[in-house]
C-alpha cells in the first residue's frame, strides 16, 4: 500500500502554516452577521439569523490558498484549544448561491486503478437549519458528471452518496439513508472508499458502512477532493487524509 496524507496543511505538496489564531466567540458572531450584509445571495436574509454554536473559535482573516473555491464562500483556517482537540482546522461558509458549493485540491497524481480512500473530520457549526458534513471528490474540480459527494446531511439526519446530474448540475440523491437517532451536534468520522477497480464507491460514517453504489461512467480517473456543501451552511472540517492502494 502506498499511503499519504495530503491534507491542506502540514503536507509536503501543500505545506501551509497553521493559523495561530483564538477569536471571541462574541467576535465571531457579530463578523458573520456582519458579512451577511454585503451578500446578495437568494438567501440574504440566511447569515444575518445565523446562530453559531457558541463554544466553537475560529479564525476569520486567514483564508486557505490551497483549496480552489467554485461559489462565493470561504474557507478558513482555524486555531486555539477547539482546534487542537477535535483536528476541526478549517471553517467552511458557503451562502447558497451554487447548489454545488465545492473546495477542492488536486492530488499529486492523478489515481487511475486500485483504491483510494479519504478520511476526515466534521462537524456542523450550527444549530438549525441546513447542515453538511460532505467530502467530494471527482475527475478535476467542478460541479457536473465527473463529481461526487459523501458523507451526512445533519439537518435532514441521513447519510448520502451522490453523483451530480450531468445536464442540470443539480445534486440527484443516489444513497440517502435516513437516522433519526444519531446527535447533529457530534463530530462525525468521515471515510469515502473508491475501488477503482470493481468502480465501486462506498461511504463510511462512525466506522459503520452506510451505502455504496457504482462509480459513474464518467469518472475514469480521480484527480481531485474537498469539501462539499449544498448551498448554504458553515462547517468545521480537518484535514482529509488520503490513503491509495495501488
Amino acid at each position: 500500500m502506498n499511503k499519504m496524507r495530503v491534507g491542506a496543511v502540514g503536507t509536503e505538496r501543500f505545506a501551509t502554516k497553521r493559523a495561530e489564531c483564538l477569536v471571541a466567540v462574541a467576535i465571531f458572531a457579530t463578523a458573520m452577521v456582519g458579512c451577511s450584509t454585503n451578500r446578495e445571495t437568494q438567501d440574504s436574509d440566511f447569515f444575518a439569523t445565523i446562530q453559531p454554536r457558541i463554544s466553537l473559535p475560529a479564525s476569520l482573516n486567514k483564508p486557505d490558498t490551497n483549496f480552489k473555491l467554485n461559489n462565493d464562500g470561504r474557507l478558513l483556517l482555524c486555531g486555539g484549544n477547539f482546534a487542537e482537540k477535535y483536528k476541526l482546522n478549517h471553517l467552511y461558509e458557503t451562502t447558497g448561491t451554487t447548489i454545488d458549493a465545492l473546495a477542492m485540491q488536486e492530488l499529486p497524481e492523478a489515481v487511475t486503478k486500485g483504491k483510494i480512500t479519504f478520511k476526515a473530520q466534521a462537524m456542523s457549526a450550527l444549530n438549525a437549519g441546513r447542515r453538511n458534513a460532505l467530502i467530494a471528490f471527482g475527475d478535476g474540480d467542478k460541479a457536473g458528471d465527473k463529481m461526487m459527494w459523501a458523507g451526512v446531511y445533519v439537518g435532514a439526519k441521513a447519510y448520502t452518496l451522490q453523483s451530480l446530474n450531468p445536464k442540470t448540475y443539480e445534486v440527484r440523491a443516489d444513497i440517502f439513508v435516513k437516522d433519526d437517532t444519531f446527535d447533529p451536534t457530534k463530530v462525525f468520522e468521515l471515510q469515502i472508499e473508491i475501488d477503482l477497480t470493481s468502480r465501486i464507491a462506498s461511504v463510511i460514517i462512525d466506522g459503520k458502512k452506510r451505502g455504496e453504489m457504482q462509480l459513474p461512467e464518467t469518472i475514469k480517473q480521480i484527480t481531485h477532493y474537498g469539501y462539499a456543501h449544498h448551498k448554504n451552511t458553515l462547517t468545521y472540517y480537518s484535514d482529509i487524509d488520503v490513503e491509495i492502494e495501488k
